[in-house]
């Protein structure tokens, strides 16, 4: 019997040192970097979240706006889609545009000085709020109105207050 406890005593103090000997070498471990960690995560967001297309959203943009302005009641300025471009570079930059499409005429909207401090998200974000309120207004029917009351419902909107704040914010700034 005394063979017994003494067995089990050491068996007991040998699964006490093979414990600790266990903790101590597990402790040493590398601990995981969590720089690295955040910088896998923020590659991994990058790869799966689209790229902004600042130039394809102007020009659809000014396309949207465009099919909404030509349904208008007594349209008393422009309504092609280029057209429409030119004016907004116009009234951004204080120059006539040097573009011969729309293409051109938004590729020197988005260098230009309206969007200087603004990301390429920034740019983006603001290009599809704005495509968004003429598509929207389209869709309600509402393009049958008085033209100049369709920029006043446009800028009028909370929606769109909302939508370019929100803009703002992916641009982290108050303003664009």
């Amino acid at each position: 019997m005394k063979n017994i406890w003494t067995l089990l005593t050491i068996v007991y103090r040998s699964l006490g040192i093979i414990l600790i000997l266990g903790v101590t070498i597990n402790s040493c471990k590398e601990k995981p970097d969590y720089q690295d960690e955040f910088q896998e995560r923020i590659l991994i967001q990058l790869l799966i979240e689209p790229q902004p297309a600042p130039l394809a959203n102007c020009q659809d943009y000014f396309q949207s706006m465009g099919n909404c302005l030509s349904q208008a009641v007594n349209p008393d300025g422009a309504t092609e889609s280029f057209a429409l471009a030119r004016v907004f570079y116009f009234a951004t930059q204080g120059e006539v545009s040097s573009g011969s499409n729309l293409a051109e005429v938004c590729g020197d909207i988005i260098n230009g000085r309206f969007f200087s401090r603004f990301s390429d998200k920034a740019k983006d974000c603001y290009l599809k709020c704005q495509r968004g309120l003429w598509k929207e207004l389209e869709d309600n029917n509402q393009c049958t109105n008085e033209y100049s009351n369709l920029f006043t419902t446009n800028l009028e909107s909370s929606r769109a207050r909302t939508c370019l704040q929100r803009c703002g914010q992916v641009n982290n700034t108050s303003e664009f």
